[in-house]
């Protein structure tokens, strides 16, 4: 199995290029699963 993975908002990697054990298998637990994880940014009210 493939997976494209996104740091959009810089929160999964941290500064050293790595992930946290957490991440890790989060990330394994959701490829078994051959679903989809999906985080919405949060929604900035103070810009409108």
């Amino acid at each position: 199995m493939k997976a494209i993975i996104t740091d959009l908002d810089r929160t999964l990697l941290r500064t050293d290029k790595t992930v946290s054990e957490y991440t890790y298998a989060v990330l394994k637990n959701v490829m078994t699963r051959e679903s989809f994880l999906w985080q919405q940014p949060p929604v900035r009210k103070d810009v409108f």
